[in-house]
């Protein structure tokens, strides 16, 4: 498992510590990290591209980037992205293996637009869902449920079981997805979201090319 903006290992507590690689750019934290049994602790920028040798190397990624604007738009990923975080999770999903999976942290709520469109962000999220395969994405009311913790910051919490053999499709709309714009309140609701996920994720998405043939049969049997 890899976490790649690690501060001091919060996130990773469920996973053996030998199974698990952490990154941290903060030198405080970095020392923190180096204070645990972790089977590797790294100290690059996350939000610039890691080594050669990350890339679709864990079975794993977890990750809750810090949240904030660029300075400038980044089109690495030929999509025009504007917040920080977003840009650190395109790095964090370039270490997962392609049957991986990955559980993402990031700021804000899904806000849907008059066609029923996502209406920030909505390039990145077009880049996720292209490239991955999105099997949740739950807004999370905060303020009570981590109230505790030290943050009131309206989250969402993504989940993704595995890589696009083909890169396809775009973020749903709201008719495709109602989920989309739903708040979760309790930790009981968050709970079943997840076992729901699971659920989801073990069940095998047809590619691009079989999508087509699928419907270039139906269409041959139309015209019989």
């Amino acid at each position: 498992m890899f976490e790649p903006s690690a501060g001091n290992g919060l996130l990773t507590i469920f996973y053996p510590e030998e199974m698990t690689a952490v990154n941290e750019i903060d030198p405080v934290r970095y020392a923190n990290l180096n204070t645990q049994d972790f089977r590797a602790i790294h100290q690059f920028d996350a939000s610039q591209p890691f080594p050669e040798q990350f890339h679709r190397a864990f079975d794993a990624v977890l990750t809750n980037p810090p949240f904030g604007r660029l300075a400038e738009v980044n089109r690495d990923y030929g999509y025009p992205f504007k917040a920080l975080d977003h840009v650190m999770v395109a790095h964090a999903l370039e270490c997962m293996r392609d049957a991986g999976r990955a559980a993402i942290i990031i700021g804000g709520h899904t806000e849907i637009n008059a066609g029923g469109q996502i209406a920030s962000h909505r390039q990145f999220f077009n880049w996720l869902y292209r490239h991955y395969r999105v099997v949740a994405m739950i807004n999370i009311d905060a303020g009570k449920l981590y109230h505790k913790q030290g943050t009131d910051f309206p989250l969402r919490l993504i989940l993704v079981a595995g890589r696009k053999a083909e890169p396809f499709g775009a973020a749903p709309t709201i008719k495709t997805n109602p989920q989309l714009a739903g708040i979760v309140h309790s930790f009981e609701d968050l709970f079943d979201l997840v076992q729901v996920a699971r659920t989801q994720a073990q069940v095998r998405d047809e590619t691009l090319t079989e999508k087509l043939n699928r419907e270039l049969q139906k269409v041959k049997i139309e015209l019989l």
